[in-house]
């Protein structure tokens, strides 16, 4: 097994702190016991996804390390939610037949037909809406 593999989560995440930002990354934790750093940060940084612990990782300014796990926590927290939708459903077979035959369009000789059903169902008093209206008239070149 590969020692890195074998690391817990927090000592991963300060050796690629430790190799983006050196020695400034240890220094700032002069006089306090290391395990005492980790605690912290493994108790703020507790329920992170790796993809979210990645996306701080790649967001870090490049020239000071973050200065608490806190700090870090908000960079990761500021990873953007992606969508990825629901699984897609077996569909059966009949179902989307009988809706396909409802959608067939047979073929009109007359271009159009829409349009004087339209003129037609106006004239009988039914409410059409504005765009039915102009589209009637425009299609017939019919001025109101």
């Amino acid at each position: 097994m590969d020692s890195s593999e074998s690391k817990r989560p927090v000592d991963r995440l300060f050796t690629r702190l430790l190799v983006k930002y050196g020695t400034q990354w240890v220094n700032q934790w002069n006089g306090v016991p290391m395990d005492m750093v980790k605690a912290d940060w493994e108790a703020e940084l507790s329920g992170l996804t790796w993809g979210a612990i990645n996306y701080a990782l790649e967001h870090l300014p490049p020239d000071r390390p973050p200065a608490t796990a806190a700090a870090f926590r908000k960079l990761a927290n500021g990873r953007p939610e992606y969508f990825r939708g629901l699984p897609p459903v077996k569909a059966d077979s009949e179902v989307v037949r009988a809706v396909l035959d409802g959608l067939r369009v047979t073929r009109r000789s007359d271009s159009q037909e829409w349009a004087r059903e339209l003129r037609k169902r106006e004239e009988a008093g039914e409410r059409l809406s504005m765009t039915q209206k102009q589209a009637w008239r425009q299609a017939l070149r019919v001025r109101p």
